[in-house]
């Protein structure tokens, strides 16, 4: 019981240094007013007071957000783990290096990402 305790505290400390990461990211690339706002299933990330992205507080996959109040699941962009294989200087992130994405479709210069699946495996259990 004390192990299960202990690793739910490091999964968590991970999960903050991560989001903190972020929020460091995202200030050092020309957004000084990023903030994270904590919420029961999404997080907040707010720049100059406006809701641009949104964290799943359980997997922490980022999205674009489609008001101030609702994620846009069709804007993907990496999880919190990853924030370091993406260019977050622009309006939206875009990946430099990140091999968990592919894009969807886009308008402008703005593309649509979204998670790659991996290909099943056809395996035969006996």
């Amino acid at each position: 019981m004390i192990t299960a305790f202990a690793d739910t505290l490091t999964v968590v400390d991970n999960y903050t240094k991560a989001a903190n990461t972020l929020i460091d990211t995202l200030i050092s690339s020309g957004h000084p007013t990023a903030q994270f706002v904590e919420g029961r299933k999404y997080h907040k990330v707010k720049i100059d007071g406006i809701v641009r992205y949104f964290i799943d507080a359980n997997s922490g996959s980022i999205y674009g957000a489609k008001s101030q109040v609702a994620p846009n699941f069709k804007w993907y962009f990496g999880t919190i783990y990853t924030t370091n294989l993406w260019n977050w200087s622009d309006f939206h992130g875009q990946p430099v290096n990140d091999p968990s994405v592919k894009k969807v479709k886009g308008y402008g210069k703005y593309n649509h990402y979204e998670l790659v699946t991996p290909e099943p495996t056809n395996t035969v259990s006996r």
